[in-house]
């Protein structure tokens, strides 16, 4: 009777432990899932961030062009006023020649008048 009595206990004991081992198996094979699912996850992170890093380096090379080509297009801007500035100066020089010599001819008529009242009085010549 002992012996059948060691034999159950025995039985049963194995039969928990073939339990407990089926349930760590299934744990096992769990944490198998779980990790599978983090690496995708981890996977997935790096993807996102490489794609962010790639739109930082695109915007980064955007910038740089922008620049590039906004200090261009003020250089041409600065050549082109200094050469409006260049013309204006020589339309300026022009008027002012028209000027002085409108003053000039203003001025030698008015003498000449003067100089007629000054040597013939007389309303006659």
């Amino acid at each position: 009777m002992q012996m059948q009595a060691v034999d159950s206990e025995a039985r049963e004991i194995r039969d928990l432990l073939v339990k407990v081992d089926s349930k760590l198996d299934g744990l096992q094979s769990g944490l198998q899932a779980l990790d599978k699912k983090v690496d995708v996850y981890i996977a997935r992170t790096d993807e996102r961030f490489n794609s962010i890093d790639n739109r930082f380096k695109s915007l980064d090379t955007q910038i740089a062009d922008l620049k590039k080509s906004t200090e261009t297009q003020i250089a041409d801007l600065k050549k082109s006023t200094e050469t409006q500035f260049a013309d204006i100066k020589v339309q300026l020089r022009a008027q002012d020649t028209r000027l002085w010599g409108f003053v000039v001819t203003l001025s030698l008529a008015v003498i000449g008048f003067l100089s007629k009242l000054a040597f013939f009085p007389s309303g006659r010549i």
